[in-house]
């Protein structure tokens, strides 16, 4: 990930980009502006991703090569199935990989290296990106395309990048055993206490259908005990 500071969260790193961005692209190529852009765009969907993670090494782990947030296509399939990103979002974000892809690989059926605004295909994914966004492409005009992609980009990136402090990192679950203590400890003395010791001494001796009627009343236990937390 782009950020080495340990004291900082991981979108401390991008304040003031957006700027940097914007200055970087300007006199780029076409091609350069599109593997920015969408460089960019990749980087704040891993902060999403490294965000929601039990732990930032967690998050880091997915993030890495040949992992399954590896690549801008996995990084976009999660965020997506993790509703941190809206359907529109991932549209505009499917046409900004697929522009991207263009880019970075050799057509041997088109143009090559030579990814271009001036493209008829290029051009209707990007009116096609600016509906997504409720944008609209004012001119067919190359620099004009040029500026409505860049333009996009940036507007994106901001409505993901925004999602940022909402996100609320998950909570690794406890092992069945330290729920069985904790659910022992709270009937200790009572008929269901009694019920749950009987069934581990039993399940001690082998007994599995003890051990599964156990861990099925702990799971019933467990939820209950959530259930009357959230309602007071």
């Amino acid at each position: 990930m782009v950020d080495d500071n340990k004291n900082n969260p991981p979108e401390a790193a991008f304040l003031g980009m957006p700027k940097k961005v914007t200055e970087l692209v300007k006199n780029e190529s076409d091609r350069g502006a599109i593997l920015i852009l969408s460089a960019y765009l990749e980087e704040i969907l891993g902060l999403l991703l490294q965000s929601i993670c039990v732990t930032e090494k967690h998050g880091q782990k997915l993030l890495e090569f040949n992992s399954p947030a590896g690549d801008f296509n996995s990084k976009r399939v999660l965020c997506t199935a993790l509703g941190l990103i809206s359907d529109d979002e991932d549209k505009a974000l499917k046409i900004i990989q697929n522009i991207r892809n263009k880019a970075a690989h050799f057509d041997r059926k088109g143009r090559g290296f030579d990814v271009l605004f001036d493209s008829e295909p290029t051009v209707n994914q990007i009116i096609e990106l600016s509906k997504a966004l409720n944008t609209k492409l004012s001119s067919k005009e190359p620099s004009a395309v040029k500026e409505q992609f860049n333009s996009n980009c940036r507007l994106l990136s901001t409505k993901l990048y925004v999602r940022l402090p909402r996100v609320r990192r998950m909570v690794q679950p406890k092992s069945n055993k330290d729920e069985a203590s904790e659910i022992r400890k709270k009937f200790k003395g009572t008929e269901v206490g009694k019920a749950l010791e009987n069934m581990r001494d039993e399940a001690k001796k082998g007994n599995l259908d003890k051990l599964n009627e156990m861990i099925g009343l702990i799971g019933h236990l467990a939820s209950s005990s959530k259930d009357s937390k959230k309602k007071t």
